[in-house]
């Protein structure tokens, strides 16, 4: 079952290693996930691009680091979607996000009435765009 938001729009997140050595970059590239990042974010979906600058394919390091952007992640988004008095899951609120600017790594609470932000992720929580900064080494 895909996440919804309150607009019946997917939440996603790309990140990707910048070093050659990641066997799969190139056909990364060929889809040009940035590209479909930026088309969504133009359109104000919930979504989240991160370049880790030094991660190298299958290396344990790398992986380790990415944790601290994709674990706080996937529990924010599990927070909002669940209740404690529900069986049901609800949409999330877009507005409860942060976002964080893909050149300065700036972030800021969501709040909605900003309006398109197109080079910007859209993150759930605070510790998601701070572990944003950390892995872009933008912070």
């Amino acid at each position: 079952m895909p996440v919804r938001c309150i607009d019946n729009v997917t939440l996603h997140i790309f990140l990707l290693g910048a070093q050659r050595g990641c066997k799969f970059l190139g056909a990364l590239r060929r889809i040009e996930p940035e590209r479909l990042w930026a088309a969504a974010r133009a359109d104000a979906a919930p979504w989240a691009f991160a370049v880790e600058p030094s991660a190298q394919h299958s290396d344990e390091q790398t992986l380790t680091a990415s944790h601290s952007l994709m674990l706080p992640w996937i529990v924010a988004i599990v927070d909002k979607r669940t209740g404690s008095d529900s069986a049901s899951l609800r949409d999330v609120d877009l507005s409860t996000g942060w976002r964080v600017d893909q050149g300065t790594g700036q972030m800021r609470r969501y709040g909605g009435s900003q309006g398109v932000q197109p080079l910007s992720s859209w993150l759930p929580d605070e510790e998601t765009a701070k572990g944003w900064q950390m892995v872009s080494g933008k912070k």
